[in-house]
């Protein structure tokens, strides 16, 4: 992805750039504004490119059955098991990062087959090779 690439080598550069200057509020001032002009910059260009990106909202765990019949439309036995500590609806904050984590187990757990294990005080996964 081109945004992600051009974000994940300016925003660094630039922030270290500030971090260098911070004994001198004015040039870490200064270093600050042209780091976020390069940001619109580089924003400004992926609008103009008629790449819209489709805007919706982050998958939460209320998803997880839809991720894991996207893993077994491929072949792949995929499980989940929720506990009933599990609350029906987590904090804003955690429900996307739960979501995002059992798709990253997934992801590095392979082809193989997978058991995704949900409990209200912790999170895992078994059956697969790679864990």
């Amino acid at each position: 992805m081109p945004v992600t690439a051009g974000l994940e080598t300016t925003v660094p550069a630039r922030t270290a750039d500030m971090f260098a200057e911070a004994g001198r509020l004015d040039g870490t001032a200064e270093r600050a504004r042209e780091a976020l002009a390069a940001m619109r910059a580089l924003l400004d260009t992926v609008r103009e490119g008629g790449t819209e990106v489709a805007r919706r909202p982050q998958p939460t765990l209320q998803a997880l059955d839809l991720l894991a019949h996207q893993c077994r439309a491929t072949g792949r036995d995929v499980g989940i098991r929720l506990t009933d500590r599990v609350p029906e609806r987590l904090p804003t904050a955690v429900d996307p990062t739960a979501y995002h984590a059992a798709e990253t187990v997934l992801a590095a757990s392979g082809e193989g087959s997978a058991v995704l294990g949900f409990d209200a005080l912790r999170a895992g996964a078994s059956g697969s090779p790679a864990l």
